[in-house]
């Protein structure tokens, strides 16, 4: 039963994610807030929401080797995976905001953090890493002349948006207790689960909504909220869940940060010099999901 329940999670919790932040940004339509700034503040930690979920469950139990797989295994999901595929589907545009701001920021964020833990000094910076977070979004949103989102909204979409939520909590739940059933059943590391199953199975929403959004044209919304989300699991869920339940230090993480600093710092070398048009093409996406096939050959060794 725990099993099924493992399986039946991951496309409840992807199909529901999908219409928990459609019915989001049609409320924040209301507000008026422009495509890209909802994509890199509110979607972003929208479509984090089964990370945050299963990363402070896990946290808060002390399975501190599950909440940090998840969140590092979901730091390489978003950028290998999910814009490796959706480069692949159709290729992906680069906002000059991105380039100049959002990339170097999330690049420098993640050396920070392997040289924090590396020099065991990561708990005075996480207690500040959440004041960088706030700045970056104010730095997103200062950017003018962006696209507001052309949507219908009503009241209605509140409660249809918890409706959602409630399934994705459910969904995280039965995620947790498959991954746990099947570390313990194969004698897997947690470490190991958390940086594959939980990962990839918590960025599922991410890898709907990009899709969707390239669909529908809005590249900037694609790009935006697996950058966005990565700043989000870098410096706000990071931070707490180690604060919460790390007992010992993070030695352990060492190698994921550095993985997705090299991930992220690839990324930035295909914006900024393999492309006159500043757009992820497909090869270059087709590269990046055969970099993260790699990176789970090399996890599984």
């Amino acid at each position: 039963m725990t099993l099924l329940l493992l399986i039946l999670s991951v496309p409840l919790m992807g199909v529901s994610a999908h219409f928990f932040v459609d019915k989001v940004v049609s409320v924040a339509h209301k507000l008026r807030l422009p495509l890209y700034g909802i994509a890199a503040g509110l979607v972003s930690i929208l479509t984090s929401v089964p990370e945050i979920i299963v990363s402070l469950n896990t946290a808060f139990n002390h399975q501190i080797e599950l909440s940090m797989g998840n969140i590092w295994g979901s730091v390489l999901a978003n950028t290998l995976l999910v814009l490796g595929v959706s480069a692949c589907f159709k290729p992906l545009a680069c906002r000059p905001m991105v380039a100049r701001i959002e990339m170097p920021f999330l690049v420098m964020a993640l050396i920070t953090w392997g040289l924090c833990i590396y020099l065991d000094f990561w708990t005075p910076v996480a207690w500040v890493a959440p004041l960088f977070w706030v700045i970056y979004i104010v730095l997103v949103h200062q950017d003018d002349g962006q696209e507001l989102p052309n949507v219908s909204s009503t009241w209605w979409d509140i409660p249809w948006a918890l409706f959602y939520f409630g399934l994705i909590w459910l969904a995280s739940l039965w995620l947790i207790d498959g991954a746990q059933w099947v570390a313990n059943y194969f004698q897997w590391p947690h470490w190991f689960v958390g940086m594959t199953i939980l990962a990839i199975g918590t960025s599922l929403p991410e890898l709907v909504v990009t899709l969707v959004a390239l669909l529908k044209g809005h590249a900037d919304l694609a790009l935006g909220n697996a950058v966005g989300s990565n700043v989000f699991l870098v410096l706000m869920l990071m931070p707490i869940c180690g604060i919460v339940g790390a007992d010992q230090g993070l030695s352990f993480v060492l190698p994921a940060v550095m993985m997705s600093a090299a991930a992220n710092g690839l990324l930035y070398l295909f914006v900024l010099f393999f492309d006159t048009h500043r757009q992820i093409n497909r090869w270059e996406g087709a590269l990046m999901l055969l970099a993260y096939a790699l990176f789970l050959w090399a996890e599984y060794q």
